[in-house]
């Protein structure tokens, strides 16, 4: 029936809406509890209101697509992103999280730029970093300086340069994988100090493909017992 009781198709929308929500409450793994009691809240409410047959069409419409887009957010702190297309980084990531700051780990597969890596460094809360399968050539000097919550870091297969000092003073990073191919034949600067005094540094695992490692690249790094 449509009209202010709403028609058929949108309150089978609704339902499905619901219904989705519920399985993801139901079987997602590191959920957020604060998303999840925000979005229980909000299927109580639908459902009654459904029930109860007082949304309109363009009540439930919108209903279903908050609902949709709250549970699109239950494992928002780990994210894995697949990309198309470079520069798109930033829009896709906010589909999903309010801010760049509610992000705790990301992993990317896929093409990326400037504009999306500088998307990453501005993400204050990241603790874990995979770029293995990005594909990347360049990470600029400094741009995760300071980065202190920043525990785990895979740098991608793909790169070619890395900033001066890019990692340096990341109080809590304590593992960096490097599979890149890093060169110093025309740059002095690649790699140089890339993670200097990075005081929890533990472990680094330099896979096959590995080039060179910078000079300097691991200064002050001092609990470094694995490389």
């Amino acid at each position: 029936v449509e009209g202010r009781k709403g028609g058929s198709n949108l309150a089978a929308t609704l339902t499905n809406a619901i219904t989705i929500a519920e399985e993801r409450l139901a079987t997602t793994e590191n959920i957020s509890e604060d998303i999840a009691t925000e979005l229980q809240t909000l299927l109580d409410e639908a459902k009654g209101a459904r029930n109860a047959g007082s949304y309109t069409n363009e009540e439930a419409k919108a209903k279903a697509a908050e609902i949709t887009a709250l549970s699109r957010r239950l494992q928002y702190d780990y994210l894995i992103i697949e990309m198309t297309q470079a520069g798109t980084l930033g829009d896709l990531v906010l589909d999903l999280v309010e801010n760049f700051s509610d992000v705790k780990g990301i992993t990317i597969i896929g093409p990326m730029d400037d504009y999306d890596i500088e998307r990453v460094a501005n993400m204050a809360n990241l603790e874990y970093m995979d770029l293995s399968n990005a594909q990347l050539s360049r990470i600029e000097r400094d741009l995760f300086q300071n980065h202190d919550s920043l525990m785990t870091v895979r740098l991608p297969k793909t790169l070619t340069y890395l900033g001066y000092r890019a990692f340096s003073d990341c109080d809590g990073l304590t593992s960096v994988t490097i599979s890149g191919t890093l060169s110093t034949d025309n740059d002095s600067w690649n790699g140089e100090e890339a993670f200097y005094s990075c005081d929890a540094l533990e472990e680094v695992i330099v896979e096959e493909g590995a080039r060179a490692i910078g000079y300097e690249m691991f200064e002050n790094c001092y609990r470094l017992s694995k490389l």
